[in-house]
């Protein structure tokens, strides 16, 4: 039942958590308080049921003060601030480093998708109908203005994408 939990179960939560972050940032540039902390928890458990908890706080304690100085010089968000350090503790110790440079990456794919955009969309005039459900159309309506203005990433996405890369 270990094997189980930590191999596959533990995983999968976070997981989905990560899913929820990625989307709730996307739409309303937000990441709720409460995902961080159950990221984390998560996390905390599988460490603790591995045995590795020490290693394991040490390097996501190094990652919280690191996430508060750029949060505290504006250069990332709070919710990005919070879900980073989570994310670490959902990977083995020995991964961090992987994991920040899978994030790094995703975050960088991004960037480059957003400014190809960007230029996509001061191209257009009247972007066509959309069919989709109202939650869509007005994420991608507020996305394409958000793109059009220069507003910021959703980190929150990068986050989950390459945290899904090491998790997985």
């Amino acid at each position: 039942m270990l094997h189980l939990s930590t191999a596959i179960l533990l995983p999968a939560a976070c997981l989905s958590l990560l899913l929820a972050a990625a989307l709730t940032d996307l739409a309303w540039r937000i990441i709720p308080n409460r995902i961080p902390v159950l990221v984390a928890l998560l996390g905390l458990l599988m460490h603790s049921l591995l045995g590795t908890l020490p290693a394991a706080l040490l390097g996501t304690a190094v990652a919280a003060v690191i996430c508060l100085v750029l949060w505290r010089c504006n250069i990332i968000g709070g919710g990005d601030a919070k879900l980073l350090p989570a994310v670490a503790l959902c990977v083995p110790s020995s991964q961090i480093l992987a994991l920040y440079m899978a994030i790094t990456f995703a975050g960088a794919l991004l960037g480059l998708l957003y400014l190809a955009l960007r230029m996509i969309f001061r191209r257009l005039r009247h972007p066509a109908t959309l069919r989709a459900s109202s939650l869509w159309r007005r994420v991608l309506r507020v996305e394409r203005w958000r793109i059009g203005h220069g507003g910021p990433l959703p980190y929150g996405v990068a986050i989950a994408a390459g945290a899904f890369l090491m998790i997985l």
